[in-house]
């Protein structure tokens, strides 16, 4: 406890004051903290994967206040200067008192002894007239906020042969801190951070009872006070936000800010103390790869966030063809050719996205547009792997690398168009004649209309969001 004494003058003279009695004094300590109070599954990480860094906003966040003491944090009244609280002397009225950043207390009203008998003291702070209920602040994204939500309160007795109260206060709340770490941040989002972290399912309201607390009864959300603002180190963003909470039991939940994206999840329901501290450890990977249902996919930092598969339908390598399919069959040729006259497009809705039907899960066929975007977002290169044509797609965002193969068509006869020609089914219909292919024979880059496409067989490269 750290405490120290104010001396306050008295405004009367000294046979005046002798007459009253002694003048009563205040100092004030603050109780540590408790801490660690540990929540299993809050003490360790909890990754949320696949985090979309191509959408991040670029956008500094800064403090809106300077950071001068975090409260139910620290053990005195640092950064506390001409901060104002409530002292109640027995039964009377509760007198707005000031305390300095050394924890002296000045009253409005000085009291004076009168007779020999033992004064009671309350105290709380942040000043309130009365303190039946208490609230905290539903934003606490601002420092001021977030200091009005740490309720603290003291009692003490005090005789006049003593004549010096010293108060000690406790914290009635709950701090709440979230560290969030972002990993796989490269140099483009180098000034991308964490913005926000925003709680709810959480009680705001209490009601206090010479000092006890109990009772919550709205559930609402509280927005946290970044602490610690987001800093960028060997490709990981890191920062620190806290929050005041009343004493409940509950499962919060969390939403993360990351840029534009919004990243949330439920912690196990724990009961929330009076004076307890407790750490949530939150980590979003951002991935460059991963696995859908057993497919691996890329992100290649795309307008449209769309991840591309490694490798065809029916392939086992990124070099195989994989499987030849005829528009709008779900069976691979020459198995089945599914008549298409008056379809207009390939869909997980009709039933005709293969894509969809053999992988499951959010896997389908691309659409033209989406071709599109890869060609405008990658730079490509033409090579061989195990003697085929392939093209290398590098985006020009992240530097991924997406394998195209030259599988060429199938055509009814079982004859294959050669390898020089690099058709990919999209599911996007121009009209009953013709559906759109992604064609290489002129040059990287060029889309054709086949009009006779859907007489020919052809492969299919799987797209997820």
């Amino acid at each position: 406890m750290v405490a120290s004494m104010l001396f306050i003058a008295c405004s009367s003279s000294d046979e005046a004051a002798n007459e009253q009695g002694n003048q009563l004094k205040l100092s004030a300590g603050i109780t540590a903290q408790k801490e660690p109070y540990e929540i299993s599954k809050w003490g360790t990480k909890i990754e949320l994967e696949d985090i979309d860094a191509t959408t991040a906003k670029v956008s500094k966040f800064e403090l809106s206040d300077a950071e001068t003491r975090n409260p139910v944090d620290n053990n005195n009244w640092a950064g506390m200067a001409n901060r104002n609280l409530s002292v109640q002397i027995g039964s009377n009225t509760p007198d707005m008192s000031s305390i300095d950043a050394s924890g002296n207390i000045t009253m409005a009203n000085p009291y004076y002894f009168t007779t020999l008998n033992n004064v009671s003291l309350k105290a709380w702070y942040p000043y309130s007239a009365t303190l039946t209920s208490f609230s905290v602040q539903t934003d606490q994204t601002s420092y001021a906020n977030y200091e009005k939500s740490d309720l603290m309160y003291a009692t003490a007795t005090v005789s006049q042969s003593a004549s010096i109260g010293n108060l000690t206060f406790s914290h009635k709340n709950a701090k709440v801190i979230f560290n969030v770490t972002v990993t796989g941040v490269n140099n483009l989002y180098a000034v991308t951070n964490i913005s926000a972290v925003t709680l709810s399912n959480v009680y705001t309201k209490e009601t206090v009872s010479n000092g006890a607390v109990s009772s919550p009864s709205t559930s609402s959300s509280v927005k946290m006070y970044c602490s610690k603002a987001s800093y960028i180190s060997n490709n990981t963003a890191t920062a620190t936000f806290e929050a005041c909470l009343v004493p409940q039991t509950t499962a919060i939940k969390y939403a993360i800010n990351y840029g534009s994206g919004t990243y949330s999840g439920t912690l196990d329901s724990k009961t929330l103390v009076s004076g307890g501290q407790y750490t949530c450890n939150v980590v979003l990977n951002i991935l460059a790869k991963g696995t859908l249902n057993g497919h691996e996919w890329v992100r290649l930092a795309l307008p449209s966030n769309v991840k591309w598969a490694t490798m065809n339908l029916g392939a086992d390598s990124i070099s195989s063809y994989g499987s030849f399919y005829y528009w709008g069959a779900i069976k691979p040729a020459p198995e089945v050719l599914t008549p298409w006259d008056g379809m207009e497009n390939l869909s997980t809705t009709n039933g005709r996205d293969a894509a969809n039907l053999k992988w499951g899960s959010t896997w389908r066929m691309p659409t033209a547009n989406e071709f599109r975007e890869l060609m405008d977002n990658c730079t490509s290169v033409e090579g061989k792997l195990n003697d085929r044509r392939i093209f290398y797609f590098t985006s020009k965002k992240n530097n991924q690398v997406l394998v195209i193969n030259g599988a060429g068509g199938l055509y009814s006869d079982g004859q294959n168009s050669g390898s020089e020609r690099v058709n990919y089914w999209t599911s996007t219909v121009i009209d009953v004649r013709a559906a759109y292919s992604f064609n290489e024979d002129d040059g990287i880059g060029i889309f054709s209309v086949n009009n006779d496409a859907r007489t020919i067989a052809e492969v299919i490269r799987p797209v997820t969001n």
